[in-house]
């Protein structure tokens, strides 16, 4: 139970009891409240600095997933653009170099003279 406060009243020489007002109360009370509410958002603030949530995990977890599965498929695309780059340059080297002809009578094969 809080301290009953009192104030001398020189006319009467005696002691009153101090009453606070509504509006006092009402600032007490907005005091009380903002105090709080700063506290609350210190505290959400190193706390969500320092843990993740569900979901951030979560989220965390599938960028990992995805990262890897882009670093597969770019390897796939450099073996398919080097695979592509052999069956384009082969019938060049095979058509361009002079010692390399196409034997009649087997089309597909290369006689080297």
């Amino acid at each position: 139970m809080p301290a009953t406060k009192y104030k001398f009243n020189p006319d009467s020489l005696s002691f009153d009891k101090i009453r606070l007002g509504l509006r006092a109360m009402f600032f007490r009370l907005l005091a009380y409240f903002t105090g709080s509410v700063i506290f609350a958002l210190i505290y959400w603030a190193i706390f969500a600095s320092f843990f993740d949530s569900p979901k951030e995990k979560a989220l965390k977890r599938e960028v990992e997933q995805m990262t890897i599965q882009y670093d597969m498929i770019h390897r796939e695309m450099a073996n398919v653009e080097k695979m592509s780059l052999m069956i384009f340059r082969k019938p060049m080297i095979i058509f361009t170099e002079p010692s390399l002809k196409l034997n009649p009578s087997r089309p597909h094969c290369v006689m080297v003279e």
